[in-house]
């Protein structure tokens, strides 16, 4: 069975292989958001 995208994509910051661009990081910090958060809430949240 072929994995979803969202795993492939939890794949990618398990074995950190994946770039965060600098408009990410800007917009990012306007919400004092670090990158871990965005990693966490990549791999423990949902897609609803």
């Amino acid at each position: 069975m072929p994995r979803s995208d969202i795993d492939r994509i939890r794949e990618k910051i398990r074995l950190c292989q994946y770039d965060m661009s600098a408009h990410a990081m800007e917009e990012m910090a306007e919400d004092m958001l670090t990158i871990l958060d965005v990693e966490e809430a990549v791999l423990k949240g949902q897609v609803i």
